[in-house]
């Protein structure tokens, strides 16, 4: 029956693009290899595609991305959402995405925590900390010097905020 419920779960997925806009034929989803892309093409699709996090997840699963690994499914769909997020500045989106990667320890999620805690419009401080520590303990070896530089440089800019009302004024 996994033949037959791999069909069932490609039918079912029809719908799932027809609801984000995406025209695209029954054979064009069977015969696409790199599932993700059809995620991304949903999310290309409409601006605002990436707020429907749960139907995202439910056709990634539908679609086997990732095969049978569920966390490695989400965390791929997760990554997506949060750079879209980006893309237009809703960083509260792209927190909570970034707070359940993190959770999840998916540490492939480092990069994109990286952006957002380096995000300067995104003004919680506290947060974009967590964020690049998060990174700092994910990233490759060859990408520490530049997020420990990012780190100090928002660590002085809370230090600098919390001082600044007993600073004298110039």
């Amino acid at each position: 029956p996994t033949v037959i419920q791999e069909e069932l779960d490609l039918i079912r997925s029809l719908g799932y693009f027809e609801e984000f806009g995406v025209k695209i034929l029954p054979l064009q989803v069977r015969l696409c290899s790199d599932r993700l892309s059809l995620i991304k093409e949903c999310l290309s699709w409409l601006p605002t595609n990436y707020k429907q996090s749960a139907k995202l997840l439910g056709l990634a699963h539908l679609l086997k991305v990732a095969g049978d690994d569920q966390m490695e499914r989400k965390g791929q769909v997760l990554i997506l959402l949060v750079e879209q997020a980006l893309k237009y500045h809703d960083y509260k989106a792209a927190n909570m995405h970034c707070q359940e990667l993190m959770a999840s320890g998916y540490s492939k999620s480092w990069e994109v925590c990286s952006q957002l805690g380096q995000s300067e419009g995104y003004q919680d401080m506290v947060v974009r900390q967590q964020l690049l520590a998060y990174a700092l303990t994910h990233c490759p070896p060859s990408a520490i010097e530049m997020l420990l530089a990012a780190s100090n440089i928002l660590q002085t800019e809370v230090c600098r905020n919390f001082l600044k009302p007993y600073l004298l004024p110039d």
